[in-house]
């Protein structure tokens, strides 16, 4: 179980934003071509 847990990505930055400018993020990432998908754990 360690090596799953060791190539699952990590999150290295941590930004805290407002709700509106995050729903303008995430269309810009929706737009750009991103999808949203399901956990594979």
């Amino acid at each position: 179980m360690s090596d799953q847990i060791a190539k699952q990505p990590l999150m290295k930055t941590r930004k805290e934003i407002k709700v509106d400018a995050a729903r303008k993020e995430y269309q810009k990432l929706i737009t750009a071509g991103w999808q949203v998908t399901e956990p594979k754990w």
